[in-house]
C-alpha cells in the first residue's frame, strides 16, 4: 500500500485503490471545503455511495488556527515573529474565504449527494463531547461504537496547533470578515445552537 500510495501515477484508478473494498475507510482534508460543483460531480461519478462528513468550526476561530500552522508550524516562527501584514493576507487568502461559506458548502454536497448522504457535525461537540461526536458518527456510517477501553482513545489530543492565544485586533477582523456568512448559515440551518453562539462570543466583545 505504502509503495502504490507513494509511486502511483495520480489518476481516478489510483486513488480507489486505495481503499479496502470489504471495509469501511474514507479520506479527510479540510481543502475538501474549497472544491467546485464539477470537482464534486467527478467525485459523485467515481463514488455514488460515498457518505460525506462535514465538521464545522467557528470561522472566525479556524482561520486563526489555519494562519498559525501556515505561517508559524511550516515556518519554524512563532506568532509574535510573523507580522501584521502576512497575517492579514493569510485571512484574505480566496480559497479559504469560500470554504468559509458553510451555506454554500453544505448546499454543493447535498445537491450532488443528496442530504441522506450527508452529515453536518461541529467541532465544538467534538472537542465538548467527544464520545457523542463519535456516537453520531457511527451512527451516520452505520458502524457500531468501539468496545469500551478504546473509547478513552477518543479523549486523547492528537496533532496539538501551534500555541498562541487570538490578538483582540485580530478576532476583530476575522469577525468583520465572517459575520455575514456566520448569520447567513444560522438563518439556513436547524441546527441554530454553534453559529448562534459564534455570533454572540465575537460580536459581543465588539
Amino acid at each position: 500500500w505504502d509503495l502504490r500510495y507513494t509511486y502511483g501515477a495520480h489518476t481516478d484508478r489510483w486513488y480507489s485503490s486505495l481503499f479496502d473494498k470489504d471495509a469501511v475507510s474514507g479520506d479527510i482534508s479540510a481543502k475538501y471545503c474549497e472544491l467546485p460543483d464539477d470537482e464534486i460531480v467527478r467525485i459523485r461519478a467515481h463514488f455514488p455511495d460515498l457518505k460525506i462528513l462535514i465538521t464545522l468550526r467557528d470561522p472566525v476561530e479556524r482561520e486563526w488556527s489555519r494562519a498559525k500552522m501556515n505561517l508559524c508550524k511550516r515556518t519554524g516562527r512563532k506568532v509574535e515573529e510573523v507580522s501584521r501584514d502576512e497575517f492579514i493576507d493569510e485571512f484574505n487568502d480566496p480559497p479559504q474565504k469560500q470554504a468559509n461559506d458553510y451555506t454554500s458548502l453544505i448546499q454543493r454536497w447535498t445537491a450532488h449527494f443528496g442530504e441522506a448522504q450527508v452529515q453536518v457535525l461541529f467541532y465544538d461537540e467534538l472537542m465538548s463531547d467527544p464520545l457523542n461526536y463519535f456516537a453520531k458518527l457511527c451512527r451516520f456510517l452505520n458502524i457500531s461504537r468501539p468496545d469500551a477501553a478504546l473509547e478513552e482513545q477518543l479523549t486523547e489530543v492528537v496533532f496539538r496547533g501551534v500555541s498562541g492565544d487570538l490578538p483582540v485586533e485580530y478576532e476583530h477582523y476575522l469577525f468583520d470578515l465572517h459575520q455575514d456568512r456566520i448569520a447567513s448559515f444560522l438563518d439556513h440551518t436547524d441546527e441554530k445552537v454553534y453559529p448562534a453562539r459564534w455570533l454572540e462570543k465575537h460580536g459581543g466583545k465588539r
